[in-house]
């Protein structure tokens, strides 16, 4: 079985020119049919399953800022993953303990699909592997919606799922 991921991330400068070069759901869908056709088994995103009962809020988890990952510039400044560019603290003023046990990267730590503003509603949510660090390099807002995700391009697949479609690839794509 194999995955693959569609999404391309804007520069870490904030440009975006570089999404211009993006797969057009076409393409997507004509991959996803090249390689059904050869009798691989091609996934989609990994459906969203991610549960952590030692958290507070409860629910599922969006991803792992300041979990599983940190992040130290060469200036001291801390952030909570190498793609989610949210300073947290620096290094020259407070110790590495004090940045990581604060109420800001707590607020990080703890994001669920629920607190996410525009996403948390979307039908194609569980097949979207959105990056909270991407959509604030895209928008300024690590909570808003990821203009550029690959759920927006698998919307017109899911449907056609949905309903029916007789294209048994496409439809094969999602189970």
């Amino acid at each position: 079985e194999y995955a693959f991921d569609f999404n391309l991330m804007p520069m870490e400068n904030g440009s975006l020119d570089n999404l211009a070069a993006g797969l057009s759901i076409d393409q997507i869908r004509n991959i996803y049919r090249e390689v059904n056709s050869e009798g691989l088994i091609l996934r989609s995103n990994v459906k969203i399953k991610t549960r952590d009962s030692q958290l507070p809020k409860g629910g599922n988890v969006i991803c792992n800022p300041g979990r599983i990952s940190g992040c130290i510039s060469s200036t001291g400044d801390v952030f909570p993953c190498p793609t989610l560019r949210v300073p947290m603290g620096n290094l020259r003023t407070q110790s590495f303990e004090e940045v990581w046990r604060t109420d800001k990267i707590d607020s990080l730590r703890y994001m669920r699909l629920d607190d996410l503003k525009t996403c948390s509603a979307c039908p194609t949510l569980e097949y979207c592997n959105r990056c909270p660090g991407v959509a604030y390099l895209e928008t300024g807002d690590y909570l808003g919606p990821s203009p550029n995700a690959v759920c927006s391009k698998y919307k017109s697949l899911i449907a056609e799922r949905k309903e029916g479609s007789s294209d048994d690839h496409v439809s094969e794509t999602f189970d």
